[in-house]
């Protein structure tokens, strides 16, 4: 049986932001449900998750009442963008991807228009990658032109995903693209990530179209949301 205490006390957590973003703009869907469904069939990547969402509650069950009134150290995780173009509107520009991931900050900090009276501030922040997995200096922003950027998530999304893709036990990977469609749904898929059990698996990271990244804070929620299951 799933265990779902930890589930909604981290919905919980993020839906004043997940709220807000769908509020103000107009609406859009998660496939997350979809892709999950799916790994679910594999008894290896359930079985997995299951550990991983017991290991986690344990933590929170146990671990946190020591802390409680203590301050804890806020952790800063590396993000690589792979925006995956052919040359349209979805070349979305670095400016762009930068405002996205500052607004995926302010989102995890409850901060600005993400802050609706409730939630917290998680203590978690990203920054763009400042080495490639070799060592080079980079942006953290990476251009690959591909038909791939039509996605069918079904049956394309490692296709997508070995396009590029960095060491994904060492930073996360976001995949941008023009449209995300599923073969039972239809499109107009905002984005979709796969939760902890698939880390460090091919598969593992963020999928989202390229018009929300950094376009308003609710546009951005997609991020937020998505980083939510990731």
């Amino acid at each position: 049986m799933r265990n779902f205490t930890l589930y909604w006390s981290f919905f919980l957590l993020l839906t004043p932001f997940i709220s807000s973003a769908q509020n103000h703009t107009h609406s859009w869907s998660c496939g997350s449900d979809l892709i999950h469904g799916r790994a679910e069939q594999n008894p290896d990547w359930l079985k997995k998750h299951r550990e991983s969402e017991q290991r986690i509650y344990d933590f929170f069950a146990f671990k946190s009442r020591p802390l409680a009134g203590k301050r804890m150290m806020a952790v800063t995780l590396p993000v690589v963008v792979h925006i995956v173009h052919d040359n349209g509107l979805e070349n979305i520009s670095d400016a762009l991807v930068l405002n996205g991931i500052q607004q995926l900050n302010e989102a995890f900090a409850n901060m600005a228009y993400y802050d609706q009276g409730t939630g917290t501030n998680t203590m978690i922040q990203f920054c763009l990658a400042r080495r490639t997995p070799d060592n080079q200096l980079t942006t953290g922003i990476t251009r690959d032109q591909n038909s791939l950027t039509e996605l069918t998530l079904e049956s394309e999304d490692l296709a997508l995903k070995d396009i590029n893709r960095w060491t994904p036990t060492d930073y996360i990977n976001i995949w941008l693209v023009r449209e995300i469609c599923s073969a039972g749904s239809g499109c107009g898929v905002a984005g979709y990530a796969y939760l902890p059990a698939s880390h460090g698996n091919p598969e593992d990271g963020i999928v989202m179209e390229a018009e929300y990244m950094g376009s308003s804070p609710g546009g951005s929620g997609v991020l937020a949301h998505e980083m939510g299951h990731y």
